[in-house]
């Protein structure tokens, strides 16, 4: 059975004025096969491990936007604002403010690499913590054509080749990739997840259009 969520419009804070204090170890926690939840306009305040922490189950089709978070994960370690841990979920991720004192491994936390968790628009206020940790999660900005479906860039861990689903010209940054296989150009197949891939040559573009300067001997020209 999947259920489907809301909450919006609420301020969900502990109690670090109390002794002992009285901060929760999570804000929100979601178990079991969830779809369609909508979580926006929320303010989390003071807690110990993950602020919205998501396992045993599935969740997909999930909107989580306009959420800021002050203070969250003192007790820091692997602790993260948004845990997606387990396979095959599915969310967006959408403004988001990280406001703390503490490093944190990563704002978005996604051990698994079958998740499709799409980030756009995280923010935090001179904190280093990192806003992705994991292969199952990568950054992503949409961008609207008239009468076309949308065109997306998008960063991430690994080959998007059979991952990520998008429309010819659409371009995608592998973080961990090597030579010849860090920047992608969907150039066939809408609305699939294939005809990203890549030629080099020389360490330069396949049709050497650029010539031999040094300042474009590393740009690529993918094709299908």
């Amino acid at each position: 059975m999947r259920r489907r969520l809301q909450i919006s419009d609420v301020i969900i804070a502990g109690d670090i004025q109390t002794t002992p204090s009285r901060n929760p170890d999570n804000f929100i926690k979601l178990r079991g096969n969830h779809t369609n939840g909508i979580f926006r306009d929320i303010v989390l305040k003071n807690c110990k491990k993950h602020g919205i922490d998501i396992r045993d189950g599935i969740v997909t089709n999930a909107v989580f936007e306009n959420i800021s978070f002050i203070d969250a994960c003192s007790e820091a370690g692997n602790y993260s604002p948004f845990a997606f841990v387990g396979p095959s979920h599915k969310a967006l991720v959408r403004n988001v403010t990280f406001s703390s004192s503490i490093v944190l491994g990563g704002i978005v936390r996604t051990p698994d690499a079958t998740a499709d968790i799409q980030v756009d628009g995280v923010f935090t206020f001179g904190n280093t913590t990192p806003v992705l940790v994991g292969s199952g999660s990568r950054s992503v900005r949409h961008f609207h054509v008239n009468g076309a479906g949308d065109r997306i860039d998008s960063i991430g861990q690994g080959s998007p080749e059979g991952v990520v689903t998008a429309d010819v010209g659409s371009t995608y940054r592998q973080i961990d990739g090597g030579t010849g296989g860090v920047f992608y150009v969907k150039e066939s197949g809408n609305n699939t997840n294939n005809g990203m891939g890549g030629q080099v040559k020389n360490g330069k573009d396949e049709d050497d259009r650029y010539g031999t300067d040094s300042l474009h001997d590393n740009i690529v020209r993918f094709v299908s």
